[in-house]
């Protein structure tokens, strides 16, 4: 049985690294679940394209809108914390690909490819700290 490796993203306005991000990790992983949370420059719409040429990217909206109070001490937020009910939502569309193993990468982040090997030597593992 082959290793299916699946990565989930939460993005939003990523549009200048987008590109880069998905071309550099579908040479190593076999799925990218991308969620889009309201960008406003384009990001959405690359990724939905990216998506109807490459069926490994699969590309989401998140179907609430929100919008993050960064600027608040977090007692004084309406909804503290958002990106918790974001990332469980990401989470569960993931899973549903079925993958052996998932990674949650940013839009601007780089797991090196060799991060495919180190999973495989380590398969049997639920979790390994391997960040770039």
């Amino acid at each position: 049985m082959s290793l299916k490796i699946a990565t989930w993203s939460i993005v939003n306005n990523e549009i200048s690294f987008i590109k880069d991000i998905i071309d550099y990790h579908l040479k190593w992983v076999d799925f990218m679940y991308i969620l889009d949370t309201g960008s406003t420059d384009g990001t959405l719409e690359f990724i939905q394209e990216y998506a109807r040429t490459d069926p490994r990217v699969i590309a989401d909206v998140y179907p609430v809108k929100y919008k993050t109070q960064y600027e608040l001490q977090w007692h004084e937020m309406v909804e503290p914390f958002p990106e918790v009910t974001v990332r469980n939502y990401a989470i569960s569309k993931v899973k549903d690909l079925h993958p052996d193993w998932i990674i949650q990468l940013d839009g601007d982040e780089v797991f090196l490819d060799i991060t495919r090997t180190v999973i495989s030597e380590y398969k049997n593992k639920s979790c390994i700290a391997h960040s770039t």
